[in-house]
């Protein structure tokens, strides 16, 4: 198995290492990433048939690793290996690996020591103030390995460079620009080059959309006999049919809705515990049906979030589809502006190619092959087409 830790004296080692981090307060999720990478490394000695774990066999794991993953998935991977070295070695825990503690610089020795000092002024953690730290290093330690000695040579694409080496983007971004700001502000150089430093730009999750099997099961499971069932069907299908904001039907009242009841100031969705239901209560009905639905048809409700709000998303989807234009979805979800029902109309390359070959118009978006997800595709691409 992937994860097993059984060669010769891995599993010691593992336990050492798993107190370690227990004792530092590691999340759940950071002690499965460590055992995931302790379970690689054993096997790479079993296959290599390696009997006990040493520095060098962790170097040479390294370098194979490296060769078969991304840059940012070998960092963290170097990470791992040194902190299992260290419990090799009988080394107190240190919260960050940071190269500037194993070699000095050559050109830049300076400039990092007054870069560390203005990071400890700062009000950061010291988790953050290592990882800054760690990443200045990285962006320092490049710039002398192009042969620059001297901080006013550092350019525009010296930055895109290193930006493009680094393991972690981000991390790198955020230290590299205050590094480049502390530069010019002590007029180390005389431009102010942070402005040269990429955004990372983090890719939008694609809404959650039901498709008309998920809604036809979703609404089948309630059982409509009762009032209480009943109450939940309308609710659901109100959000499907309806896909203006929850909040502001649910506190209609059966006069303002033209409806006959003895108690006209009573709210259409009344509640047992408040005035009428609220968002939460409307949240906790669809959540409890989709359980029930996906426990029944496991082949469905595959997507991350069944929330009331994937609704709206369903309904501009499926509008988009039916070739209505931005303008009218626009006014029927109540936007203020154009760019937010453009975010909601992300339509799948299947629905797209259906109204193309309405329109009469040339496929080109793929079609996807049995037994994967439909491609989804921007709806600004697929309406510039």
């Amino acid at each position: 198995m992937k994860c097993e830790i059984i060669t010769g004296n891995m599993p010691q080692l593992w336990e050492e290492l798993l107190l370690q981090l227990q004792e530092q307060k590691y999340p759940s999720k950071s002690i499965r990433h460590y055992r995931e990478a302790m379970g690689r490394v054993d096997r790479y000695m079993r296959e290599n048939k390696i009997s006990e774990y040493t520095e060098a066999v962790g170097d040479a794991y390294l370098a194979t690793h490296d060769e078969k993953t991304s840059n940012g998935r070998s960092f963290y991977m170097s990470f791992h290996v040194k902190r299992l070295n260290d419990i090799l070695n009988k080394q107190p825990y240190i919260m960050v690996h940071t190269k500037a503690s194993q070699k000095e610089l050559r050109y830049f020795n300076d400039v990092f020591d007054g870069f560390s000092e203005m990071l400890c002024k700062q009000l950061i953690s010291e988790s953050t103030r290592k990882l800054q730290k760690l990443y200045c290093y990285e962006f320092l330690h490049f710039i002398e390995q192009q042969g620059i000695s001297d901080s006013k040579e550092i350019n525009a694409q010296i930055i895109y460079a290193a930006f493009s080496a680094s393991g972690s983007k981000e991390n790198f971004g955020c230290a590299a620009r205050k590094l480049l700001k502390y530069l010019y502000q002590k007029q180390l150089h005389p431009v102010d080059l942070t402005e040269f430093v990429p955004s990372v730009r983090r890719a939008k999750p694609m809404p959650t959309v039901y498709s008309k099997d998920e809604i036809e099961k979703l609404l089948n499971v309630v059982d409509k006999c009762t009032a209480k069932g009943l109450r939940d069907y309308v609710s659901k299908a109100r959000r499907i049919v309806i896909p203006n904001e929850c909040a502001d039907l649910l506190k209609v009242h059966f006069k303002q809705a033209g409806l006959n009841n003895g108690n006209k100031n009573r709210h259409v969705f009344s509640s047992q515990r408040n005035e009428y239901m609220t968002i939460s209560c409307v949240e906790e009905i669809v959540s409890k049906y989709v359980t029930i639905a996906k426990e029944l048809h496991p082949d469905l409700f595959r997507q991350k979030a069944y929330t009331p709000h994937a609704f709206r998303h369903t309904v501009a989807v499926d509008m988009l589809a039916c070739g209505c234009s931005l303008p009218a979805i626009k006014a029927l979800l109540g936007h203020s502006s154009i760019q937010s029902t453009m975010i909601y109309a992300t339509v799948t390359s299947e629905q797209a190619n259906k109204v193309l070959r309405e329109r009469g118009l040339p496929v080109k978006l793929p079609t996807p092959t049995k037994g994967k997800e439909d491609e989804e595709t921007d709806a600004i691409w697929f309406l510039r087409e």
